[in-house]
């Protein structure tokens, strides 16, 4: 059995985080950030292969601000926005 898909979810909407979760459960092993700083220390711990991420946070552009600090984690995450 193929291993499941590691994915963070990062977003301030937590709705968007329960309906994210449900559509992929069976395929994801997904992980929940509500800002860029708990997507980080999430990336330092765990592999993770894709990141969902809002562009708009705590701050208009926090999502795209964190993209930097995302990459220099691993450089190999897929990132969508």
């Amino acid at each position: 059995m193929a291993q499941p898909i590691q994915l963070l979810i990062c977003d301030d909407d937590k709705n968007y985080h329960l309906a994210v979760k449900e559509a992929l459960k069976g395929t994801c092993q997904c992980r929940s950030a509500y800002h860029a700083d708990e997507a980080l220390a999430i990336l330092r711990n765990h592999p993770i292969e894709i990141v969902l991420l809002d562009v708009q946070m705590r701050t208009q552009d926090e999502g795209l601000k964190a993209i930097p600090r995302i990459l220099e984690c691993d450089p190999d995450v897929a990132i969508i926005m």
